[in-house]
């Protein structure tokens, strides 16, 4: 049976990629979904070993409910990817309502090993042209399986600057290979820039772009500010997705009324 679009806004999780350079509160922003019972438990595919920059800023009590394991080859090349893969299968069976891939821009060095160890070629040789083609298809495959599934999916990128070859204007891009870094952004319902301002007094705030301007695209799903401090853009995004639930809720007793007057 089809859905209205009431219906597949409730049901469609959260599908999600923060980029920014490194230091944004990229991690940050991922592991404030702990404060809310709808996104937690949390596992954390750690790739970029910073999950423990959450320490600071994400009260004690919620540490329960966030989950990890390090990704990185340790004997094997390509191992922390293959494991990644087998962790992905069983996932969904523990219970988590949320998974975060922090980072794949790491994912991707740990793609690349596994193409290389196939291919019976040390990790630190040059990767050739249908090396980058097979990781291509390696990573699309893993991203397609995991926004497939019913729980909520953070992914975090870090930034890179490129040139427009036509124009010669510089201009800001996530960085992963090639083509990726325009078409992986269409596997989500929201695409955030993490910034970071400096305060009066010397102090900082880690803010999220949710709407593009002429530097970071960005975009979103939601009613939220075109910047959005981090620590306020969760709580924004459940009020929103309670609220279509109580129009959804409300909807078949209104049917039911009508149909009988």
């Amino acid at each position: 049976m089809s859905q209205n679009l009431n219906e597949i806004v409730q049901n469609d999780p959260v599908r999600g990629m923060i980029w920014g350079p490194s230091g944004s509160g990229k991690t940050t922003a991922a592991g404030r979904m702990a404060e809310f019972e709808e996104f937690r438990p949390i596992y954390f595919l750690d790739w970029d070993r910073r999950i423990t920059s959450l320490q600071a800023t994400i009260d004690p009590k919620l540490w329960e409910f966030i989950h990890s394991d390090p990704y990185r080859d340790n004997a094997i090349p390509g191992e922390a990817f293959t494991q990644m893969v087998a962790k992905l299968e069983r996932v969904a069976g523990e219970g988590y309502k949320t998974i975060v891939l922090d980072s794949m821009t790491f994912m991707m060095i740990g793609a690349m090993n596994r193409i290389l160890g196939l291919a019976n070629r040390p990790s630190n040789s040059v990767p050739q042209l249908q090396d980058y083609n097979a990781l291509k298809s390696l990573v699309v495959d893993f991203i397609t399986r995991l926004c497939s599934r019913q729980f909520n999916v953070i992914i975090t990128c870090h930034e890179d600057t490129n040139k427009d070859e036509v124009t010669g204007r510089m201009f800001k891009a996530i960085d992963l290979v090639g083509k990726l870094s325009n078409t992986m952004p269409g596997y989500f319902n929201e695409f955030w820039h993490a910034e970071v301002i400096q305060l009066t007094g010397g102090g900082q705030q880690f803010m999220l772009r949710t709407r593009s301007d002429v530097t970071y695209a960005s975009r979103t799903s939601y009613k939220l500010e075109s910047v959005e401090p981090s620590h306020l853009i969760w709580s924004k995004i459940v009020a929103q997705r309670k609220a279509t639930a109580a129009r959804l809720q409300a909807t078949p007793g209104i049917t039911k009324l009508l149909n009988n007057k």
